[in-house]
């Protein structure tokens, strides 16, 4: 049953970063800079943080939920090859953009959130 629940879940996280990125790829005039990647990774670290604050003692739910969802919603591998492609076509500030914002946003985010919702309750 664990390995259902993180696969239904994975299903429609994968699905909602893909319609994501593409309504944000949409609405950029350029596609220069993998902006969708960095927003669809900044929002799962802080639905992450929430899920981790709430789910406490669910582990059906989350493994749903943070495992399947959010970890299909984020991809490290998806940064990963963006991060590359920048690198290969010597855009070295957009890759240097891309890697810290990604990296350390996502971790300040939960971070923050965490923190956040901490002090509310």
């Amino acid at each position: 049953m664990t390995f259902t629940f993180v696969m239904i879940g994975g299903a429609f996280g994968a699905a909602c970063r893909y319609i994501i990125g593409e309504l944000i790829m949409r609405l950029r005039s350029t596609q220069d800079f993998p902006i969708a990647m960095i927003i669809v990774n900044l929002l799962g670290s802080i639905g992450l943080a929430v899920v981790s604050y709430l789910i406490t003692e669910a582990e059906s739910l989350y493994l749903l939920v943070g495992t399947g969802f959010f970890g299909a919603f984020t991809t490290f591998s998806t940064f990963s090859v963006e991060a590359m492609q920048l690198w290969q076509a010597r855009a070295y500030r957009a890759f240097a953009t891309y890697c810290l914002v990604t990296i350390i946003g996502s971790i300040a985010l939960f971070m923050i959130t965490a923190e956040i919702l901490q002090n509310v309750h």
